[in-house]
Formats: structure tokens, sequence, C-alpha cells
């Protein structure tokens, strides 16, 4: 076997080429040469190669290559390879014909680019100035000799192929406690499984009150975090604080490695025990009103229950530490205050409270003002992520969110049954944030305090010896299970903050419908019984995952410098050192330096201290003498209208430079016919203005959707997919050509800065539409973004008098708001000046062929749209207009 040693990964490799198997990359299916003579058959497929299998009787060194040359002839195969392993190991190996390649720090360009050309390579990303993505060509040898060839050049510190390879699955094993597959809220199977709850002393429920899928989706949840390498059952870093009545911290679900309580309080005797008090240390008057000592153990195993102790339940983040905090009692705002303070400066991520002041209540301001810190400066800056049950009453009356359940900055829960109907228990309200699986028509099994206690309304039953209930419910076991659900999100995803989470949740949760009990269902995506929707945490953790995490803020020093005053400055240069220069305003000659890499163009405010030095402390300050640097706008308070930005003469981008990964929207061509015009002169020299808009919907088929129709048709040049649609981080749709007019912004529309005042604004514009629901949970996402400013680069680049850059709402104000509040102007324009934005390593080799987007992708054609939700949403236009 032949074998080839290079450096991989840090450490010496001997590839083994395999004497049985070669690869293919196929242009067509009917492929024949490959198979042909050594009786040779197709084996499995990896990525775009198919493996060719030939007999171990057949397969002589020989046989092999000259099999090999052959399909290379064949017309209808674009590559063929040798298939490679590590060593002893048995994962096939196919070379890509990529390679990876670092050079010394010290590396001139030209020998760079000499030794590139030596070993006729061809450059497909530049990730900085000595490291690389190279592809080999014709005339190079095979991807692994060349490796090695490199690697002897003196110059170059790494230099090593790239493979396909088939990730191997290490199956998910679920939790193996006794009573998890009675938890129906984790994973609901439907009739055919759930006729019996509990285990001995449990619930009967007939079939009829499961529907399958009626559950938070915690079992597929932990699946797809073993899949992304994340701790499947969440993070042990994180800590869910339980602020309730007692808990039995030795029970084995609560218990868990000895290691799963940390910062335990009992508020009402001021101890670290927050045990359920036995009965007969109770008061006479609250043996006969029976105290609930085991509420909070309940509420804490279905949020953090432990798993794999041979015993009993698991929590939907079991993984996650308890802050159990014994606290439910007649107290003051004060007092509460206090609870919130524990959890948050004892490292809680999450607080979990099942409880409230009582129906029609409302909280003073010292308590609004506690619970808007925590969310927004709790956790290292991202705010503490808390969690309230909306309230339980009688069925037969309507009760309505109020009080701490009801303020903006927590997310209120109610809860949905088993069968995804409405519990009619629930309060309800505008406040209501998500739903989640609670009792109803069957009830929960959770962990329980046993006969030495009191309780109520629960039974018990034992297993293995410990205590459970298969009859607790409400509003207090629907919020501990959103609250383990954000633990499963800040698992995927730590650097979230408590606002993000929230929006996450309510964007991601499944619109269930109850028309007997919730008769006017949702408007505007929100139902007063279910929220946003039933909770489901797969969804969540899933767009969790997608987002980059955000660094926290640096503690600021204290003492501070003395301030002085403030002055408007811009960045107007990057020194060589990685300084900065800034232009005070008004437009004068002085100007300073600042020791921090921030880009051409920002807007900043600079401080200059009375004394002292200003140190480096979080990303709005900046180490520099008598300086200080901050944000100069706060972007979420901008006005749309504001939106507008001309471009400098200097500074424009080189077109070859520019990667554009746009791929024509499946079908639109056919309707170029009714939606542009031909532009009333040449449009390369004639283009001054670029127009950013966003879809009030959530899809590229419903933005589409103007296109297509027959009366009042719009249309614009290109259009950037959302979240969570093909296409998002991957390309962006063409939607007309850019010598066309398309009919995207009102040609009546004027403003003083734009084309000199004049009109007819679609004949000098091109227009660039993003997906976005514009409302308060749908942020614009940052590939959006990035992608947005790249095609401004590329529009920069390549008009000479491009020079504006505007909002359609600046254009268009008494109609439209877009792209609206979310979309942060200061950072696009930051992005656009500075170059910062994608690369997709291979440009548009690595998009799918048309053939296959139109597999994934409605034909416009057939797209079905209610056109009354685009009604007064789109663009006015004049068809003969020129």
């Amino acid at each position: 076997m032949s074998e080839l040693t290079l450096n991989y990964g840090g450490k010496t490799i001997t590839f083994q080429k395999s004497p049985t198997t070669y690869a293919i990359k196929k242009k067509k299916q009917d492929v024949t040469s490959a198979t042909r003579g050594l009786e040779a058959t197709e084996g499995k497929v990896m990525g775009d190669f198919t493996l060719i299998e030939v007999p171990a009787s057949r397969s002589t060194s020989n046989d092999l290559e000259s099999s090999l040359d052959e399909a290379r002839k064949d017309s209808n195969v674009s590559v063929g390879t040798h298939v490679f392993y590590f060593g002893e190991s048995n994962v096939p190996l196919i070379p890509d014909g990529t390679l990876y390649v670092v050079f010394s720090a010290n590396a001139e360009k030209t020998t760079i680019l000499s030794l590139f050309r030596k070993y006729h390579l061809n450059i497909i990303e530049k990730i900085s100035d000595n490291e690389y993505w190279v592809q080999i060509t014709q005339k190079s040898t095979n991807p692994l000799k060349t490796a090695a060839l490199l690697q002897n050049e003196p110059t170059i510190q790494i230099a090593e192929p790239d493979f396909f390879r088939n990730l191997v699955e290490y199956a998910f094993q679920p939790p193996t406690d006794s009573l998890f597959r009675d938890q129906w809220h984790l994973e609901n199977e439907g009739p055919s499984r759930y006729y019996y709850v509990g285990g001995t002393g449990g619930g009967v429920f007939s079939p009829s009150k499961f529907t399958q899928g009626a559950d938070a989706k915690i079992v597929a949840t932990w699946k797809h975090l073993h899949s992304i390498n994340k701790p499947p059952l969440g993070d042990k870093e994180i800590v869910v604080a339980v602020i309730d009545s007692g808990f039995d911290i030795d029970h084995p679900d609560l218990y868990g490695d000895g290691t799963k309580v940390v910062a335990p309080y009992n508020f009402i005797d001021n101890s670290t025990n927050p045990r359920p008090l036995k009965t007969e240390n109770l008061s006479v008057w609250h043996q006969v009103n029976e105290r609930d000592e085991a509420h909070g153990t309940a509420c804490a195993g279905v949020a953090v229950g432990a798993t794999n102790n041979r015993t009993g339940t698991v929590g939907a983040c079991p993984n996650a530490r308890l802050m159990p905090i014994k606290a439910i009692h007649t107290v003051n705002e004060k007092e509460v205050i206090k609870w919130f303070n524990h959890a948050a400066n004892n490292g809680a991520d999450i607080i979990s409270c099942s409880w409230g002041l009582g129906e029609g209540s409302e909280i003073g301001s010292s308590l609004k003002n506690k619970l808007q810190e925590i969310t927004t400066k709790g956790r290292n800056g991202k705010g503490c992520i808390i969690c309230f049950a909306a309230g339980n009453t009688d069925p037969s009356r309507t009760a309505k969110v109020s009080g701490l359940a009801a303020d903006p900055h927590v997310i209120c829960v109610t809860a949905s049954t088993s069968g995804d109907k409405v519990a009619t228990y629930s309060f309800q309200g505008k406040e209501v944030s998500i739903a989640a699986s609670s009792s109803g028509e069957a009830s929960i099994t959770t962990c329980s305090v046993g006969y030495n206690y009191t309780w109520r309304p629960q039974s018990i039953f034992m297993d293995n010896g410990n205590p459970y209930t298969a009859s607790f419910g409400g509003t207090s076991s629907a919020c501990p299970l959103v609250a383990g659900i954000c633990g499963l999100i800040l698992t995927a995803n730590k650097g979230l903050t408590a606002k993000r989470v929230k929006d996450i949740l309510q964007k991601t949760a499944d619109k269930i419908q109850d028309t007997v009990n919730d008769p006017n269902g949702y408007i505007n995506g929100h139902s007063i019984r279910f929220g946003y929707g039933r909770v489901n945490a797969l969804k969540a953790v899933q767009m969790a995952e997608k987002e980059k995490p955000k660094d926290a803020p640096i503690p600021i020093p204290n003492p501070m410098p003395e301030e002085g005053d403030f002055k408007m400055a811009t960045v107007i240069g990057i020194r060589e050192n990685g300084s900065l220069n800034v232009r005070w305003e008004p437009k004068s000659a002085s100007s300073d330096t600042i020791s921090r890499t921030l880009k051409k163009g920002n807007r900043v405010k600079v401080m200059l201290p009375k004394k002292g030095n200003w140190y480096q402390l979080a990303p709005e300050y900046v180490y520099g003498k008598y300086l200080k640097v901050e944000s100069g706008i706060d972007e979420h308070n901008l006005d749309p209208k504001d939106y507008l930005f001309e471009l400098p003469q200097e500074g424009r981008p080189d077109l070859n430079s520019i990667q554009l990964p746009e791929v024509w929207y499946p079908d639109i061509k056919d309707y170029w016919h009714h939606c542009t015009n031909e532009r009333t002169s040449e449009s390369l020299d004639h283009i001054t203005t670029l127009v950013i808009h966003a879809t009030v919907g959530a899809s590229s088929s419903g933005a589409i959707s103007v296109m297509k129709r027959e009366e009042n048709p719009a249309s614009f040049h290109w259009l950037v997919p959302a979240e969570e649609e093909y296409g998002h981080e991957e390309l962006v749709w063409a939607c007309a050509s850019e010598k066309k007019r398309a009919w995207h912004v009102q040609n009546k529309a004027t403003h003083p800065q734009v084309n000199d005042g004049k009109g007819l604004l679609n004949d000098v514009s091109l227009g660039v539409e993003i997906v976005n629901l514009q409302d308060d949970v749908d942020s614009f996402s940052d590939w959006q973004l990035r992608i947005t400013a790249q095609i401004a680069r590329y529009c920069w680049a390549k008009y000479p008098n491009l020079k504006h850059i505007v909002s359609h709402a600046a254009l268009d104000p008494s109609r439209r708001t877009d792209p609206g509040i979310k979309f942060p102007w200061e950072k696009f324009i930051t992005l656009v000046l500075t170059g910062e934005v994608v690369t997709t390593r291979g440009g548009l080799i690595d998009l799918p062929s048309e053939e296959n987007i139109r597999k994934r992708v409605p034909s416009a054609k057939d797209i079905e749209v209610d056109e009354s939700t685009f009604k007064g949403t789109c663009w006015d236009h004049e068809h003969n207009e020129q």
C-alpha cells in the first residue's frame, strides 16, 4: 500500500492509499467507465463524490491505477481521485483539491505569489496576509504530494490538504431514569403510548387526552445538542435559581452528584437550609391550613431534576445547577428585592418564579426597577432571565395577568395541555409571552416530598424508595419547564442577552390553536391564551446556536477620572500602528489619536477627563491619554427617516476583490416585462443611489409576490433571505437586472440630499430588499447586515457616480418606516466603509446548482400569497414614466 507522511494538525501523520477504492465526481448519473473491466461497483456517496469499490482479487496497484485513469477520461466524470486513510483508521478521506497554507509572518507578498505560481495553485480565499485557501489545478500534482512539496519550502509554516469525510454520529443515549417515559411534557408520542402516568400511585389518563407532539420538544432538543457537540442535557455551569417554598435538597433528583445545589438560602429564617419543614415543626394554624412545603421541590424537579440516578424523573435541563431560595411568605417589596439580589449576586443565569402577588395586583417602582436591573445588568451584563408563572384560577372564570408576571422584562408563562389545548385555569392577557405543557388533561410527573411533610394538593407515590407525584401542574409547572429550556438555549449560546432569549422563545413558538377556549386566536402573532405560541425548545436552540455571542463588558475600575466635556468626532483614518485619526466636529484641522481599532467612518463622542487617563474597560471605552470614546448614537433610537449616508470619493474598493454570491430567483425573469422599465440613460454612469428596504413579512416568496401581481406590481434588484429560509448565509437572490429600472420607490418621492432633490428616483437607483418581520422579536441577523453591506460595496465599486446609501423611509416617510429601527444603520455604515463583509470559500462554485435551487425553492408562479397582506406596504410606481 502506498504511503505518504505529512505534518497535519501539528502531528506527523502517515496517509495510506486505499488498494480497493477510489472516488469520482460525476457530471451526470450514467457513468459507466468508472466500473468497467474490473467488476467494480459503486459504493456510498460522500459529498459530491461516489466511492468505486474494486474486488480485492482484482485490486493490484496497476489495475486500480488503470481503472482510475479510464474513469478520468470519461466525459461525464469531472474528478477522479484516490481514497486515503489515517494509518489504521477505517474512515475514508477524499481529497477535495484544496489546501490550507500559512506562510511565516515575514514572508514577502512576491514570494507568496511566486510559490503559488510554481505549484500551479489558485487562491480561492485570502484569510489574512499570510493565510490562504488554495486550489490545485490540472498542472499541479495531487493534493497530498503538493502539500508535501510545500512543507519543504522555508517560508511556509503549514500546508495541509482538505478532505471530504463522513462524520460519525454517536447515538444520543436517552436518560435511564425509571419514570422518564411517563413525562409526556418532554416528549408526547400520543395515545398509542400514554395510558398510565406516574407508576404506582400515579394517575390514570384516557388515551384521548394525548396528542402526539403536544410537548416542549425536550428530547428532540437533547438529541440536537448532542449532534452539535454541546452537552445534550445542559451545561453544568448554568445555574437556575428557583424561588419558592421548601426544597428537599436530599432528594436524589435535586442532590444529583453532590455538586448540583449552589448558594442555597432560606429567607424565612435567614439560614442556608432551604429544606421543607416537617409536619411536627409546623404551627397548629399551618397544619390546619396545609402550608405547602412541597411546591418548591416539584418546581425544581421540572426545571433541573438530575438524570441517570436510577430513580424517578428528569428535568428539562438536568445537568444545570440548582440555586434553591426558600422565600414564599408574607413580605413587602423590599424583601422580594432581597430574593432577586441573592440570585443575581450568586451567579444565577435563570430565575424561575411559580408564584405571584395575587389577581389584579400591581407592583411599585422599586420592584419594577429591580426587575429591569436584574434582567439587563445581571449575568455579567447580559441580564438574568426571569420566568414567571402567569397564575392559576377557577376555570369557570376569567383572570388577567398582573403584577410581577405582567412586567415587560420577564417571561410570562401560561399553560397548554397534553392535547395542545388551552389550560382553562391559566390567567390570560396581552402580557403572556409563551405557553408550556402542563396539566389540564393529563398532569405532570415530577419529584416531591415524603409523608413526613405537608403538601397541597399533590398525592405522592414511591419509586425506589423516593417520593414522586403524578398530579403536579398549573402554570407552576409550565414556568420551570420554560426556565429549564432557557438553560438549554444558553447551553447552545452563552452569549445571548436575557432580552434575546425571550425574543427567541417567542419567535420560535408553535402557533397551536384552540378555537373553543381561544376564539380570537392570534392577533398580530399573539394570543392572550398562548402568548406567541407553545414553546418549542428545539427551534429555540437551533436559532440560538446560529447567533454570534456578544462579549460581556469588562467592569469599570473605581474610582474613575473626573469627566470633562464631550466632543463629537468622526474617524477619518487608521494609522499603520493601529491607532486612529479623529476629526472633531464641527470640522477643523485639530485631531488626535486613540489606541483602539475602530473603523473609518465611525461616529464617536470623545471625552477629555480633567485629570488622569482613561483605561480600556469595555467596547465603549478606549485607552489613550485624556481620551474616552463611546458610541455617539444609540442605533435603536434612530429614526429610519434619518438613515442616509454619503459615500466618500476616497476608499472606493476594487470590484475584482468583491465576491457577491447571487443567484437568480427561480422563474423571476418571467415577470420583468411588467414590473421593470428600461433606464432613460446609460446605467453605469447614471446610478447615484442605493436604497435599502425591508419586506414586512416572513419569506422571500412573499416579497417576490409583489413582482407577479397584475395590478400595481413592484420590483427590486436584490433580495436577502431571512434566517429560517433557504439561502440564508449562502446567497442573495437576484430579482431584476441592474440595467433595468426597478419599481421600488415612488417616482415622485424626493429628498434634498439625494440626486440634488430631483424625483424619478427609480431611474437613478438600485434597490435591496431584506426579508424581516419588522416587529419587536425579529432582529436583522448579522449575516443579513454583512451581506447587505457587501452588496453596497459591490455597487460602490461598480458605479463611478454612486454617492448615496439611503433607507426607503428617508425617501418616503409618509408611507414607510423600513428598514425600521431594528436595522443597525451605524454598524452597517461601518461595514460598508471598512470592507468587513462576507467571505465565501470558493465563491459561486460552492453555491448549489440552479437545478437544485428549483428543487428547494417553489416557482414564483406556484406561490399563492394573500395579496391583502402586502397592500399598503408596497411601492407606488408609474408604468410609463421614463
